[in-house]
């Protein structure tokens, strides 16, 4: 996915390269009847030398990134199946900080901060954050490969929301630890940003377009309202 840390200062790829660098926790943030609405926290990080653009809506030069979850379960060994049990509308991004949470040498010499992630550099977005309505766009709504969205992505009108809506609805009885004891799950996010899509058009030889996704692994704890430990290892 990137390059783990090492001494001296890691070299970043060629161009915009948005990957993610974490998945540290994941959250309940409502409830609507029989399903629950959650979200997960997402650490983005620049692998590239070129920063990234986070201009916020309706600007539409910014990264998204869907919000997925799944299930391992079944058999004797609870390895039977992997199930798609929940997904999250789009998520846009409005903002970058500057962090070095992956250990990439963050560097905002050459780079608008806020507006920009700068190369190396690391922003967190919190778990709960994740399902704010407002951010959340249709996923119809984008185009997963070059990264075009119109700039009224994450817009609401028409439609009245409950405690999951757009953010990653699950069945309650999907997470009932007494019906699916021994099941491990599985979040994913994936970075996309049409950044990156233009880039490899001009620069073919420099596309980071197709590293934008990773998964963590976790417990779920709860019966009808749910944490979710994390499991260090994948």
């Amino acid at each position: 996915m990137s390059q783990g840390a090492s001494p001296g200062t890691p070299t970043l790829v060629p161009g915009p390269d948005i990957i993610v660098g974490d998945l540290p926790d994941m959250v309940q943030v409502g409830s609507a009847g029989s399903q629950v609405g959650l979200g997960v926290a997402t650490t983005s990080c620049n692998n590239g030398d070129q920063p990234v653009n986070f201009h916020a809506l309706p600007e539409t030069d910014h990264p998204f990134f869907p919000q997925n979850f799944y299930r391992m379960s079944g058999g004797a060994d609870n390895l039977e199946r992997f199930e798609q049990i929940g997904q999250a509308w789009i998520k846009h991004t409005f903002g970058a900080d500057e962090l070095d949470e992956c250990n990439l040498g963050c560097d905002t010499s050459n780079c608008t901060q806020f507006q920009q992630l700068c190369p190396g550099c690391a922003d967190p977005y919190l778990a709960d954050e994740n399902g704010w309505y407002d951010l959340l766009g249709s996923r119809a709504w984008v185009n997963p490969f070059t990264g075009a969205f119109q700039s009224t992505a994450a817009d609401h009108t028409g439609h009245v929301h409950d405690g999951a809506s757009h953010r990653i609805r699950v069945n309650v009885d999907d997470l009932n630890t007494t019906l699916n004891q021994g099941a491990t799950y599985f979040a994913e996010a994936q970075y996309d940003t049409p950044q990156e899509y233009a880039w490899c058009q001009t620069h073919p030889g420099q596309c980071n377009m197709y590293n934008n996704a990773s998964y963590r692994k976790f417990l779920v704890s709860g019966t009808t309202n749910f944490t979710f430990p994390r499991l260090i290892k994948p």
